[in-house]
């Protein structure tokens, strides 16, 4: 079997995404810790606990200490939260609009990158019956581009992408 060559807009889709998926990393890894701290320094219950808190009374709920887990709590905390999120976002010198996160902003880019580089490398798998289609299937889409990334990063000579998927 003859080897493909890589075309340009493969080359530059295949580093749009790595790009992508280490901005993704150095936002998490930069901020998570720094919004996990603030939610618990923020001390924000679901939202029943909040009442019980405030009246002085027994509650079944809990501190939220996740935070996959505040859209139980008030609409108020949650706007606080935000709030206090953005000005961490602005110290931390990301430059976002309020009601935005620069990792899910991170994120969105990624998905985006990855989009292109399955579009720009479908031409490597010609011949061997698989469809774009069958990549919406999320474990087979993220073999995918883990081997895709692989064979294109040995093509052109970058081990950075070991890390990368």
């Amino acid at each position: 079997m003859k080897t493909p060559t890589l075309t340009t807009s493969l080359k530059n889709a295949y580093k749009t995404y790595t790009q992508a998926t280490e901005e993704k990393k150095r936002a998490e890894t930069h901020l998570n810790p720094l919004l996990d701290k603030l939610l618990l320094e923020m001390q924000i219950y679901t939202s029943d606990a909040n009442i019980a808190v405030q009246k002085g009374i027994e509650s079944n709920n809990k501190l939220i200490t996740n935070r996959d887990e505040l859209y139980l709590a008030s609409d108020e905390d949650v706007e606080r939260f935000y709030k206090a999120s953005h000005e961490i976002y602005i110290k931390e010198g990301y430059n976002v609009e309020m009601n935005y996160c620069p990792i899910l902003i991170a994120r969105s880019k990624e998905v985006e990158a990855e989009h292109i580089f399955i579009d720009e490398s479908m031409y490597l798998v010609d011949g061997t019956g698989l469809k774009r289609e069958d990549l919406n299937i999320l474990k087979a889409r993220r073999e995918y581009v883990k081997l895709t990334l692989e064979l294109v990063s040995k093509m052109i000579g970058d081990s950075s992408c070991d890390e990368v998927a």
